[in-house]
């Protein structure tokens, strides 16, 4: 599996509300923060084989580390549109609340 970046990690929490980006007035606070982002990136093989279903692993992978659309993810795994959509959603819930305990 293809390793996310640091900027993509930070990327997926900020979008789904996790974290928040900006100025840091407080340099422990954005230590403590870019050590949380490291272990879980460095974790984030074991906890997508934890938490996700195989599916899930396969419409992530496709969607955030090939850069592929929802159509075209439909299309090569011969599945509605609406079904990536939901397994994506489902997929991101659950990465979300484990990602939001490594940004605590």
């Amino acid at each position: 599996m293809t390793q996310l970046s640091l900027e993509q990690l930070e990327h997926f929490a900020l979008r789904n509300g996790l974290c928040t980006g900006g100025e840091w007035e407080d340099p422990e606070e954005q230590e403590s923060y870019l050590s949380g982002l490291q272990l879980a990136r460095k974790r984030l093989p074991r906890i997508l084989e934890g938490v996700l279903t195989p599916r899930q692993r396969e419409y992530i992978t496709l969607y955030f580390f090939e850069g592929k659309s929802i159509p075209c993810i439909a299309r090569e795994l011969q599945v509605n549109k609406s079904s990536v959509q939901r397994g994506l959603a489902a997929a991101k819930r659950s990465l979300g609340e484990v990602l939001g305990y490594f940004m605590d």
